[in-house]
């Protein structure tokens, strides 16, 4: 779905650049944050990383995506804009995490650059936009029969993650972590799209632009925060906590945005 609608896109560059560009700079900002945060709670290092990934790292494709789509009228400009937003922000916050929950030390320096490159170069969602864009700037067009195959399966993907995120939540998880879990939960869904206004309205987003990217910054941690976590030596635990609590948390925060 991502590619299809990133590689047929027909709208300018610059209302979706300057979605990224607050979704970036906010998503920085809360990171550097919730950091300080984890350091004044006394965290020990693995949960400090899982923390700090937790309360910037936002579920934009499965949570976010459908929300705002579901959100925009079907004959929007702006559902255009939303998509291509995505392909900047995406390897972003990829990147960001694994530089978050890389341990330091471990390993020579080449091998861990090369352990990073390999993490990114097999995320499914990096590469769909990237291939997208390429799409988009060399204008490849599928053939047709293939195309509404691809769009047909992307259409099931959004309300398939939906219904699959509320099946996968689990308050066991939770347990032991519920204090931590609410603060970076609270960061997250709360204190994101509240500084995240800010930062839009110095960019000049209003109306229904201004409303995506409050909804962007509002989602809940991204399930692939705990599968990172879990790689990299992070408290995957506290991860899955983060994840159950902000879910719960975000749809009030969602409902409140629109």
């Amino acid at each position: 779905m991502l590619f299809i609608e990133i590689a047929t896109a027909r709208v300018a560059g610059g209302d979706a650049l300057r979605i990224s560009t607050v979704i970036m700079l906010t998503s920085l900002a809360l990171l550097l944050l919730s950091l300080a945060v984890a350091r004044g709670m006394r965290l020990g290092t693995p949960s400090l990383r899982a923390f700090g990934q937790g309360s910037f790292r936002g579920n934009l494709v499965y949570v976010g995506l459908p929300v705002v789509l579901f959100a925009l009228p079907s004959d929007s400009g702006a559902r255009a804009t939303v998509l291509l937003a995505l392909a900047p922000t995406i390897p972003f916050f990829n990147i960001l995490s694994v530089l978050v929950l890389l341990r330091p030390g471990t390993g020579s320096p080449g091998r861990r650059l090369l352990r990073v490159l390999g993490e990114l170069a097999r995320n499914p969602l990096i590469v769909a936009c990237v291939l997208g864009m390429a799409a988009l700037y060399l204008q490849v067009r599928l053939p047709m029969a293939l195309h509404r195959a691809v769009e047909s399966v992307g259409r099931l993907g959004l309300p398939a993650a939906l219904m699959a995120l509320g099946a996968a939540l689990d308050w066991e998880k939770v347990r032991g972590h519920g204090a931590v879990a609410i603060a970076a939960s609270l960061l997250k869904v709360a204190l994101t799209p509240g500084l995240g206004l800010f930062v839009a309205l110095a960019l000049g987003l209003e109306g229904e632009l201004l409303m995506v990217c409050l909804l962007y910054l509002a989602t809940p941690a991204a399930v692939a925060s705990y599968v990172m976590a879990d790689q990299m030596g992070a408290d995957r635990d506290l991860a899955a906590a983060i994840i159950v609590v902000s879910t719960l948390l975000a749809f009030p925060a969602l409902a409140v945005i629109l």
